[in-house]
């Protein structure tokens, strides 16, 4: 864990395989296959933008950041997200916002108490504290999980929305901007709807959602 959150420094590497990089505005050497194009797609009720398809190298990616304890990789996923997003958080690609430029915050979906002590960081946050000030716009801790649930990874959809049922708390917010949900991967959408609705149950507008990578269709 100290490790990952301290190795900020030192030369680029590849988020993808480690190897250091010729350019230092890249995020993947050139060994690893450029990730698909970024990916609009609805997913259980909620609209979704997604960098990529999860598959090699930002699968290989994220779960350095994930499950490595490689803090140091967010700099790199970061600025390849905002690059592949483009300016589809301008409010001029997701479906129900206006476009021109429309007022958001971006809320960080959380990891129950006892996973967030296990990993030492919770990634959404340090992702969603990466693409904030480039986008001129606040991170709001908004939301709380509540309900220790199993890994969704494995499970299928049904198994993934009785899991993650009422996961999630939100505080009140009906004087909040609207929020856009920010996580590392969507497969069936079924954790961003569940927070979603957290969030629409105290007032608060949910536009939808950017993760890293989606491997639903």
């Amino acid at each position: 864990m100290t490790r990952g959150l301290a190795a900020l420094a030192g030369a680029p590497r590849c988020v993808a395989c480690g190897a250091t990089l010729e350019w230092a505005e890249s995020a993947f050497c050139g060994g690893c296959v450029a990730p698909s194009p970024p990916i609009l797609r609805e997913a259980s009720g909620l609209w979704v933008l997604a960098g990529g398809r999860f598959e090699a190298p930002l699968r290989e990616a994220i779960h350095r950041l994930k499950y490595s304890g490689q803090a140091e990789v967010v700099g790199g996923l970061a600025t390849w997200w905002l690059s592949q997003l483009g300016d589809a958080l301008q409010g001029t690609t997701i479906p129900h916002a206006n476009s021109s430029r429309i007022a958001f915050d971006l809320v960080p979906i959380p990891l129950h108490p006892t996973r967030l002590v296990e990993r030492g960081y919770n990634q959404s946050a340090l992702l969603a504290a990466k693409l904030a000030p480039r986008l001129a716009v606040r991170v709001r801790h908004q939301l709380k999980r509540e309900k220790s649930t199993r890994p969704q990874a494995g499970l299928g959809r049904a198994e993934r929305q009785q899991n993650i049922q009422a996961a999630f708390r939100a505080a009140p917010g009906r004087e909040s901007p609207p929020a856009i949900l920010v996580d590392d991967v969507a497969t069936t959408g079924a954790t961003l709807a569940a927070a979603a609705a957290a969030l629409r149950a105290q007032g608060v507008q949910c536009l939808g959602a950017v993760v890293l990578a989606t491997s639903g269709e």
